[in-house]
């Protein structure tokens, strides 16, 4: 049987929690069974990341959704590399494949990396974005939720939402918590070191996050923050930092790729977001064995239940500066948080899991009645 092959679309090239997944997906598939082809809309070190191995890569430049100038492109390169199934990840991807796909008839998935809608917004942008997810939704074939909380949420908002979970998988080969670390951190004074690894941007609420760090502080001054990562409110961080004397206790890194080392070498790992659909970031520091401090937003509610972290209300300075020094000044809770985060992640989030669970969509969606007008026409 010839392999598949199946477009693998991201709206950007820079790693984040989609990417992530898309570069799993696309080093990881049967490559006896398919051929992964990534489309991103924008180059990054995730693009650069695939090339290296040997992953075809194309870019047509775009920064929207539903942006109608890229369509002659995509169709073009759906009819260049003979395309057989599109996998579109997040809503941006998605909004700009539909009609390609539709047009080459062409069976189109789409990933849900957590809805484009969510509480924070006002009310006619809310809606809007429910009303594209609805829209792009009844356009696929298959529509898949990373986790049981993005499906439920997607479900309130659009009724009609068909969709089955597979939740992010993520390799214990690589996320091995026995590696060695050679990422230094000062530990001249026994200093706790509280990281994010993540975009800095809204979504992720940086700005709670040090306006807690800074509270704590005040408790325990052993206390060090390390964010690493690139993002749109990078400036406004650094801006807050120097204006409250922080330099000598919080560290900025732009985004590494050793992120197993950097797990290693923290103490407690905090994602105060605003909302997520199943959190890479955090799945991968429960890998490293660490103890969790997150918001109480679906996709972490999901991931920390049953004790396995620190939940606290979203934009809460005083819960998250609470959580901190509790978990700072209990080295055993740590370990115990982080023993139990581990074994969740063996058990229910594997890499080998996921990719079987998707290749099982891939090989279902071929041999259904949809495909045969495909092969004819080919």
């Amino acid at each position: 049987m010839d392999k598949i092959k199946v477009l693998q679309a991201i709206r950007q090239g820079r790693f984040g929690g989609g990417e992530t997944h898309v570069y799993d997906l696309s080093l990881n598939l049967n490559k006896n069974l398919f051929e992964p082809i990534v489309l991103s809309f924008t180059d990054g070190d995730m693009v650069r990341k695939l090339i290296d191995q040997n992953v075809q890569v194309h870019i047509i430049n775009s920064k929207y959704p539903f942006d109608f100038r890229t369509l002659r492109k995509v169709k073009k390169l759906l009819r260049k590399e003979n395309i057989e199934i599109v996998h579109a990840h997040g809503t941006r991807a998605a909004s700009n494949l539909v009609m390609p796909a539709k047009n080459k008839n062409l069976p189109l998935i789409y990933t849900v990396h957590g809805w484009s809608f969510n509480e924070n917004q006002k009310w006619p942008i809310r809606k809007a974005r429910i009303a594209a997810e609805k829209w792009i939704t009844s356009q696929t074939h298959e529509n898949i939720c990373v986790g049981e909380s993005n499906l439920d949420y997607g479900k309130k908002n659009i009724h009609q939402l068909s969709a089955k979970v597979v939740p992010n998988g993520i390799s214990l080969d690589k996320f091995n918590y026995g590696l060695k670390s050679d990422f230094n951190l000062d530990r001249s004074r026994n200093e706790i070191w509280i990281g994010l690894i993540a975009r800095i941007c809204y979504q992720k609420d940086p700005i709670t996050l040090l306006k807690a760090f800074k509270k704590s502080l005040t408790y325990n001054g052993s206390l060090r923050l390390l964010l690493v990562g690139e993002g749109d409110m990078k400036s406004e961080v650094e801006s807050y930092i120097e204006s409250n004397s922080l330099n000598n206790f919080v560290r900025l890194e732009p985004f590494r790729r050793n992120i197993p080392e950097i797990l290693k070498a923290i103490d407690i790992y905090c994602l105060p977001s605003l909302w997520e659909g199943l959190p890479i970031g955090l799945l991968e520091a429960m890998a490293m064995k660490k103890c969790c401090i997150a918001s109480k937003v679906d996709g972490n509610i999901e991931v920390l239940s049953g004790g396995i972290g620190h939940l606290v209300p979203k934009q809460n300075v005083t819960a998250l500066s609470e959580a901190i020094i509790q978990l700072a000044n209990d080295e055993k809770t740590r370990t115990t948080m982080g023993e139990l985060a581990y074994t969740k992640v063996k058990k229910l989030y594997s890499l080998d899991s996921m990719i079987k669970s998707i290749e099982s969509i891939y090989s279902n969606l071929r041999n259904s009645n949809n495909l045969t007008s495909i092969y004819q026409h080919l």
